[in-house]
C-alpha cells in the first residue's frame, strides 16, 4: 500500500512533467536559428562554442542566422516570430562547469 506521503510526492512528479510538457518549447517548430557574435555569460572566452553550435545546428538543417536583421531572408524579417534565438549559458560552480542551451521565441520564452 502506498502512503500518504509518498502519493503526494508522485502527484507532484506527474503534475510537473505534465506541465512541462504542455509548455515546452518545440525548437523543431522553427526554421531560422539567431546565434549571437559573442555569448553574453562568457567574459572571456566562450571556446569556439558559437562556430560549434552553427555547425551542430545547420547539421539538424536548421538556418543559423546572424543578429544582424539586415542579412535575414525576407520571409525571417517579415516575421520575426518565426526566428529562434539560440544563447548558451555558463552555469559554473566550485567544483563543475556546466553550459546551458536555451532557445527564446520573440516573446523571450
Amino acid at each position: 500500500m502506498i502512503k500518504l506521503g509518498n502519493m503526494k510526492k508522485i502527484s507532484v512528479l506527474v503534475l510537473a512533467i505534465c506541465s512541462t510538457a504542455v509548455f515546452a518549447q518545440k525548437v523543431s517548430d522553427y526554421k531560422y536559428v539567431v546565434i549571437p557574435e559573442k555569448f553574453q555569460t562568457f567574459k572571456n572566452s566562450s571556446f569556439g562554442l558559437e562556430a560549434s553550435l552553427s555547425k551542430a545546428l545547420k547539421g539538424k538543417k536548421y538556418e543559423v542566422l546572424t543578429e544582424a536583421m539586415d542579412t535575414w531572408p525576407t520571409e525571417a524579417r517579415d516575421n520575426s516570430c518565426n526566428v529562434v534565438n539560440a544563447e548558451v549559458i555558463n552555469d559554473k560552480s566550485l567544483f563543475t562547469n556546466k553550459v546551458i542551451l536555451q532557445f527564446k521565441d520573440c516573446s523571450k520564452k
